[in-house]
This record gives C-alpha cells, structure tokens and sequence, in this order.
C-alpha cells in the first residue's frame, strides 16, 4: 500500500510552509516514502526471477546433479537475503509511518 503525503498544519499558507520547523521533516519523509516505494516496486519486479531460479535448482537437485550440496547450499542463501530485504523494508516503512505521525504528516 503506497503512502501518501500530505501536510496537516493549516496554519501555514502555502507559500510560507517551508519556513514551518517540520517542513523539513515532512520533505525528508516524502522524499524517503519515494525511494522506499521504488525499491518495493523493483523488489516486485525481481522476485519472478529468483522465484525461476529457485525452481531450476530444486529441480537440478531433484535429478541428483553433482553439485546438489552447493546448489542447495545458492537457494538457501538467495531465500535467506530475500526475507533479510523484505523484513527490512517492512521495518522501514513502519518507521517512516511512525515519523509521519510524530511530525503530522497525514499517511
């Protein structure tokens, strides 16, 4: 589910918001919400292809390959870094909604 910001402090009219003190954290949040999100979305992308290579090793396991031990040995670690980035990116977008609420920006 993408973000979306919005500043909440009304008493600011718009050509005087950046002088507000949060201005500055509700640009660091946007701009952080931006990069977060093109990374979940090439993460997308990706993972197609590891879920593919994923398959090609089990099924070269499956047919007693000589390599098996180190095959097994690549998924692991593939899956193992899969989770490791798709819990960090869980991590981080909980803390950017935890900012936007400390500093009102509206999630």
């Amino acid at each position: 589910m993408p973000l979306v910001l919005c500043y909440t402090d009304i008493s600011c009219s718009p050509p005087d918001w950046w002088l507000h003190p949060n201005s500055v954290i509700v640009l660091y949040v946007t701009t952080e919400v931006s990069m977060l999100q093109a990374l979940e979305d090439e993460m997308k992308a990706r993972r197609n292809k590891s879920e593919q290579l994923c398959a090609v090793g089990f099924q070269l396991i499956f047919d007693k390959h000589p390599s098996s031990p180190e095959i097994q040995s690549r998924i692991d670690s593939l899956q193992e870094q899969w989770n490791t980035l798709q819990e960090l990116t869980a991590l981080h977008r909980k803390q950017l909604e935890d900012a936007a609420e400390a500093y009102q920006v509206c999630v």
